[in-house]
């Protein structure tokens, strides 16, 4: 008999993969030396493409004068058989000289094919290099004295809102003695965050206070008080009896 050909079909009824995506850093500087990368990871017998758009509002990093997605590309493909593909956002030679907040970067996934994800958007914060500058350190109501039993708060402000955190050391001084003539108070007094651990020991341990303040186990008579985002930090200074 004469053979004759027979066309079958093989229907996958594999499970759709999963993608996951993760940011080499959870920020960006502006002029920055440093890119990130965006990092699409999935396994898959066959290509895998991922299109996103980038959210351009009034809030947002603008694309072109802040940063730059490397090769202008709208998309992230992993290939056949691949497990991962990355694309690169880059500030390099854009810079300007003003103090602005963190900016998002953000990016909206769409249909993906050849996979799925439980991601739709993910954010990458552009920070300023250009930093605040202070407009004011003084006590509450300008006092410059105080009788005994009575207290007052050091308060610091900037100018405007910046992306990262201004620290001012102040260091305590004069013929009071701290803790028998005075005390100074915080909010989360007696809070730790350990910095370095080495074996049994800990190293450059602080004190943190939420409204942005910080003594150094090793700096007894500093403190230090931190401002972001324009926020008023302050700490509380009490006379002893």
């Amino acid at each position: 008999g004469v053979a004759n050909s027979l066309d079958l079909e093989l229907t996958d009824n594999d499970e759709i993969p999963a993608v996951v995506f993760e940011f080499s850093a959870p920020t960006i500087d502006e002029n920055s030396s440093t890119t990130v990368t965006l990092t699409a990871s999935s396994v898959s017998g066959v290509e895998i493409t991922i299109p996103f758009t980038l959210t351009q509002d009034a809030t947002s990093a603008v694309l072109g004068e802040e940063f730059i997605i490397v090769d202008d590309v709208r998309q992230i493909v992993i290939p056949a058989n691949g497990n991962s593909a990355s694309i690169t956002i880059s500030t390099t030679g854009l810079d300007d000289t003003e103090v602005e907040v963190q900016e998002p970067i953000t990016f909206n996934f769409g249909t993906i094919t050849n996979a799925t994800s439980d991601t739709e958007n993910i954010t990458l914060f552009l920070e300023s290099d250009d930093p605040s500058k202070i407009s004011a350190i003084a006590t509450t109501g300008l006092i410059n004295s105080q009788v005994e039993d009575g207290s007052f708060e050091v308060f610091a402000s900037v100018e405007q809102a910046s992306s990262k955190d201004v620290t001012i050391p102040v260091t305590l001084s004069g013929d009071a003695t701290l803790n028998e003539d005075y005390t100074v108070s915080f909010d989360s007094e007696g809070e730790e965050t350990t910095i370095l651990e080495i074996g049994n020991n800990s190293y450059g341990a602080m004190k943190t206070l939420p409204d942005y303040t910080h003594r150094r186990y090793d700096q007894p008579q500093q403190t230090c008080l931190n401002q972001t985002m324009a926020s008023k930090p302050h700490a509380k200074y009490s006379c002893a009896d």
